[in-house]
């Protein structure tokens, strides 16, 4: 569904957070931005890719640690050391 391109999801986060769009708000799920994301989260669990999504935990800029946090958690399907990261990206962010 998605390009191959790995920036999609980068530039996706960059639009959402200039539209106030946060991963951690729960009135934005139905918004195009958001579900965009969710999208482009799930080609790459689908895809095989996870290892490649687990690198934008260590991008905080546009809050894209704290969208692939919260995407991992609630679509995908991480062990205990995944799981630990993304809560501790999660509960050092300020929205």
């Amino acid at each position: 569904m998605y390009p191959q391109r790995n920036d999609s999801f980068l530039y996706t986060c960059k639009e959402n957070f200039f539209l106030g769009i946060h991963p951690l708000s729960v009135d934005v799920i139905s918004l195009e931005g958001y579900q965009t994301l969710v999208e482009i989260s799930k080609a790459f669990f689908r895809e095989g890719r996870y290892e490649l999504f687990l690198n934008y935990l260590q991008e905080g800029k546009y809050l894209c640690d704290v969208w692939a946090a919260h995407l991992i958690l609630k679509f995908g399907n991480p062990d205990a050391s995944v799981l630990a990261e993304c809560e501790k990206v999660i509960g050092r962010a300020e929205l």
